[in-house]
């Protein structure tokens, strides 16, 4: 049983692992360092939306560092 946490991404592969993680994961979860996966994967959270999942954007104190809220 996985729960949501705030978590960071430290690579593009840990932090696709991670979006999914939080798909399955029970109650919210934060990504920090999101860039990442916005680099790498072509629109992503896009892709996860359209298969029902909830993402929305974190507004950031650094705004080159992205961060998604998922519940």
């Amino acid at each position: 049983k996985l729960n949501g946490a705030k978590i960071t991404a430290t690579d593009i592969r840990a932090g696709a692992a991670m979006y999914l993680a939080a798909l399955i994961a029970e109650g919210e979860t934060t990504i920090l360092r999101t860039d990442y996966i916005d680099r790498g994967y072509e629109n992503f959270e896009g892709k996860l939306r359209a298969l029902g999942a909830t993402i929305e954007p974190v507004l950031l104190e650094k705004p080159s560092l992205t961060h998604v809220h998922m519940q």
